[in-house]
């Protein structure tokens, strides 16, 4: 009984992390959306005529995809009858060099009430400037932008964008409390015209949330969203039908079966590696320098941290605690370098996360972190139920289909069995050799398997393509560091991650996962009683989770990740926390949301971790999280009277 009322209450705190997340029932009326967002409050709206908008541009104007944005806007500009030569005002090539503050600046005395920026790295210079400019509205298309199937859609799709999510926005007055950048029309509907707003995050519809006790592994209550009425799927009809047939697919139990790239919550397996290993000393400080160049030079796609450079100088000097409250990538890069493929992996082993958790509940997946085997493995078959990623299928397929129209250019007809051999002892010998012996093993293999002739094995519309696929199937220090930020092929269940926080809480113990306590017969007797099942102990726990769990209650303070969410929150001194962020595509669905997190902080007793698909943000996520903690730590006064239920077939006292 006890675990159906947490599982009750569970399911409603994911429903609420949903809705804050933008994702969950979208019917509701507009005027109730707008009037009754806890994040928004009516302001003055700003007409049409009377805007001055200022638009901010990562490229040139010129670019393809930039010119694209600019007709979108002023397609949306005519539709709204403003005058985009007098009423818009583009800064272009906003980069590094060239800094978004000055850009808002510029704009600002160029008498802009409203400024309009597409890059998630433009966010925090807004954020900087909207307190101080209160009449002007701040928002920026992050999430949205990108969500097109082809550079000819994108003026259509930023149109749209700019239009419905922007400018009814404005009209509508629709603004944030703390004027914080604002997301105008990502904050509900118009109230006048009823046009849809879609709020970040609109792409979550499911979620999961898991809560286990941290000392036994035992699962106290697993929830998913949305859910449905078990009584009408067994009576069947065409309620049946509904759940059966919901997109959404509703008998999925998300918690074993659904996996999620991790993002941010993965650091404390890097820092506990590190720390573990040497590699790190807890007084050792590590300042972010901007991208980080070890492995990729090229500054437009180099990895570096989320914060605006204007902003770098907050991860300035830190040590692991630090490091993990601020969530900082940049020092997470440096000690995914440190600690290399192997140990980073073998750490991840130990926190559980690369084997299933014992739940007893069938069809659970298994997690599975980056590693080159686990983006191809050479010694398992080349088809999906084998392999841990699908990248080796395409990439297979990829390169038969490029030799057999590299063949057919030259009136030569492959069979599909010799191109499969071709493929796979290219694919393998990418794995086993060093890439400066790529070019030599690679015409050495064409010829053997294609016969095909040392004038053609020389051909660089043979040779370019094929290694480029080869490469998309090599480990590197790259894939590496990304890793130990939680990205590249890494997805995890969320009972793992939840067995995982539970080691982190309880001082490096990770238990099978258990559900059952025990099995009773109808006459009483105990048929079977569950014992906790201890599968691992990490080394080096006492010395070093207290570092790691420092960090992980900063996120929650004033200057953490997570601060805003958990600010003047009752329990905020009680719990350690993180959020993640995982990045799904650069051009496609939102970003997936987790968020973990331990309580009471001194004597741990639960854990919990939430995960939302393309929930925008960690922090977001949080609030599932925080409401279920808030009702459990009201209810540990209370619970100080044991009741002795009745056996089965009989009456209760």
């Amino acid at each position: 009984m006890k675990k159906r009322i947490l599982a009750l209450l569970m399911a409603g705190a994911l429903a609420l992390g949903l809705t804050a997340c933008g994702g969950g029932d979208t019917s509701t009326d507009a005027d109730t959306t707008a009037d009754s967002s806890s994040d928004t409050a009516a302001a003055t709206g700003i007409a049409a005529d009377k805007l001055k908008v200022g638009l901010i541009l990562v490229g040139e104007a010129a670019d393809a995809y930039n010119k694209n944005h600019i007709d979108g806007m002023r397609e949306a500009c005519q539709k709204n009858g403003m005058d985009y030569d007098s009423q818009v005002v583009v800064k272009a090539n906003i980069t590094e060099d060239s800094t978004c503050a000055d850009a808002i600046n510029e704009l600002l005395d160029a008498g802009c009430n409203a400024i309009f920026a597409d890059s998630f790295g433009h966010e925090q210079y807004m954020e900087e400037a909207a307190p101080d400019h209160p009449d002007v509205q701040f928002c920026h298309a992050t999430g949205y932008q990108g969500a097109t199937d082809t550079l000819d859609n994108t003026h259509n799709y930023f149109a749209k964008i700019f239009e419905a999510r922007y400018l009814a926005g404005i009209a509508a007055g629709l603004k944030t409390e703390t004027n914080k950048i604002g997301y105008v029309a990502a904050m509900g509907k118009d109230k006048n015209g009823g046009v849809d707003m879609d709020a970040h995050g609109a792409d979550a519809k499911s979620g999961s949330v898991v809560a286990m006790n941290v000392n036994t592994g035992e699962v106290l209550c697993t929830a998913n969203y949305p859910t449905y009425d078990l009584n009408a799927l067994v009576a069947g009809g065409k309620e049946a039908i509904t759940i059966l047939s919901d997109e959404r697919n509703l008998l999925l139990n998300y918690g074993i079966h659904a996996r999620g790239t991790p993002g941010s919550i993965f650091k404390m397996v890097t820092a506990m590696g590190a720390l573990s290993e040497g590699e790190l000393k807890t007084n050792e400080r590590i300042t972010d320098q901007g991208y980080y160049t070890k492995y990729n030079q090229d500054l437009s796609t180099a990895p570096k941290c989320w914060i605006g450079k204007n902003y770098r100088y907050k991860h300035a000097n830190q040590t692991i605690v630090e490091g993990l409250s601020n969530s900082c990538n940049y020092f997470f890069y440096e000690l995914g370098s440190r600690l290399g493929e192997e140990r980073l992996y073998r750490y991840s082993a130990q926190f559980g996360l690369t084997s299933k958790t014992g739940i007893d509940l069938p069809g659970e997946v298994r997690s599975v972190v980056g590693s080159q085997n686990t983006l191809y493995d050479t010694s398992k078959a080349m088809n999906e139920a084998s392999q841990d990623t699908s990248l080796p299928i395409i990439v297979f397929n990829s390169i038969k289909k490029h030799l057999r129209n590299c063949g057919a250019s030259k009136n030569l007809e492959y069979d599909d069995e010799r191109l499969s051999v071709c493929a796979k002892r290219l694919m393998d010998m990418a794995v086993n050799y060093d890439e400066s012996y790529w070019l030599d093993n690679m015409r050495t293999i064409l010829m053997e398997e294609l016969n095909m002739t040392k004038e053609m094995v020389y051909l660089q519309s043979v040779i370019g393509d094929t290694y480029n696929y080869m490469n998309d199937i090599k480990w590197g220090g790259g894939q590496t560091i990304l890793t130990a930020i939680g990205q590249s092929v890494t997805t995890l269940t969320p009972v793992a991650v939840a067995r995982y926080v539970c080691a982190l809480a309880n001082g490096g113990y990770v238990y099978n996962v258990s559900i059952i306590d025990s099995i009773i017969s109808p006459d009483g007797e105990v048929l079977s009683q569950r014992k906790p099942q201890l599968i691992n102990q990490l080394e080096y726990a006492d010395e070093y989770l207290p570092y790691i769990k420092l960090g992980m209650k900063g996120v929650v303070d004033e200057s953490g990740t997570a601060s805003k969410y958990f600010s003047g929150w009752a329990y905020r001194e009680e719990i350690c926390a993180k959020t993640g962020t995982a990045q799904v595509t650069k051009i496609d669905l939102e970003n997936n949301g987790w968020f973990v997190t331990f309580a009471p902080y001194d004597k741990p007793e639960i854990a919990i971790a939430v995960f939302i698909p393309h929930g925008y943000s960690g922090g977001e996520t949080s609030l599932a999280a925080k409401e279920f903690i808030d009702w459990y730590m009201k209810q540990k006064n209370l619970r100080t009277t044991d009741y002795t239920l009745p056996v089965g077939n009989s009456i209760a006292p």
